[in-house]
């Protein structure tokens, strides 16, 4: 019996039917919609994981007080202070500006970028008192991960010493140098930045009044240290004047030739006693210094802090 295949081509090549087409359609949408939520949910959970599990990437943070220090030119800038309000996005940097006296007409510039966005953030440098200066950082960017601060001076040329003004030398004496650039860089870190929610722009006279708490609290903890170093030094001294007492009395049993070796070990021990007695010596016009020192700072203290006083 000869098998008629005209039925299952017919089976094979008939076309789906409206229904058929729609269900695949929607299986096909089904799996593409699934795949899009899939993927969304992917993203979210990478951009979400910082927040749930912490932030594990690399922390560079220029941090504060002397590991902060840097050398820009002949000066050393120190960051004393940082500090971000996180509901107005303001920021502030204090630093220490220690300027050399012979370093005359330079003026410092800052610029501030914010290094995830590669944007730039407005912000104004401004000198404070003596060797500080603050930087008032403005629109810091939501969501930001790192502060770059570019804090540096151009020089201009200096004049000349011992030139011999001669005609030969004209396009030597006539010839400029080029002005020159010095800059270091601060990274700041949002992990690493104290969030304060009062942080505002005050005016000069209360950050005076803060710098000179700075320096009395930094004179405070200087004596603290000088009195600690001078009782070690006093108790060394005490059982140095113990050591020579125990010499002494040895003496009586030595012979000749023992008591002139003792002797010299005595003079030996009174000779490291004399050392730390001037050492002990400096400590003291030391402290009396930083104590005058910090009379003047409460005195400028009084002054600002008597200027901010409503009248």
């Amino acid at each position: 019996m000869k098998i008629k295949t005209s039925f299952f081509k017919q089976r094979i090549v008939k076309p789906a039917s409206p229904l058929n087409r729609r269900n695949h359609s929607n299986r096909e949408l089904i799996f593409y919609v699934g795949m899009l939520i899939v993927t969304i949910f992917g993203l979210v959970f990478i951009l979400a994981s910082r927040s749930i599990f912490g932030d594990d990437s690399e922390l560079i943070d220029a941090g504060t007080g002397k590991q902060s220090a840097v050398t820009v030119g002949t000066t050393e800038v120190m960051i004393v202070e940082k500090g971000i309000n996180p509901d107005t996005n303001y920021g502030e940097i204090l630093l220490r500006v220690a300027q050399p006296v012979i370093e005359v007409g330079i003026t410092y510039e800052a610029v501030v970028g914010e290094n995830e966005t590669k944007t730039m953030v407005p912000s104004t440098l401004s000198k404070i008192y003596d060797q500080y200066y603050l930087l008032q950082i403005k629109e810091v960017p939501n969501n930001w991960r790192q502060l770059v601060v570019d804090f540096g001076y151009t020089s201009a040329e200096k004049p000349k010493l011992n030139v011999s003004y001669d005609v030969e030398n004209l396009e030597e004496i006539l010839k400029k140098e080029k002005d020159k650039t010095e800059q270091a860089t601060f990274i700041f870190d949002y992990r690493e930045m104290v969030e304060n929610t009062k942080l505002a722009k005050r005016n000069t006279n209360d950050y005076i009044v803060k710098v000179t708490e700075i320096e009395i609290k930094n004179i405070d903890e200087l004596v603290g240290k000088i009195e600690e170093d001078r009782q070690l030094l006093r108790k060394e001294i005490q059982l140095f004047e113990s050591k020579i007492l125990e010499l002494e009395e040895q003496k009586t049993y030595l012979t000749e030739e023992q008591v002139k070796q003792t002797d010299s070990e005595i003079g030996r021990v009174q000779r490291e006693i004399s050392s730390y007695e001037t050492a002990i010596a400096d400590m003291d016009k030391q402290e009396d210094g930083l104590q005058e020192k910090k009379k003047k700072l409460i005195e400028r203290h009084r002054q600002s802090a008597t200027l901010n006083e409503p009248k």
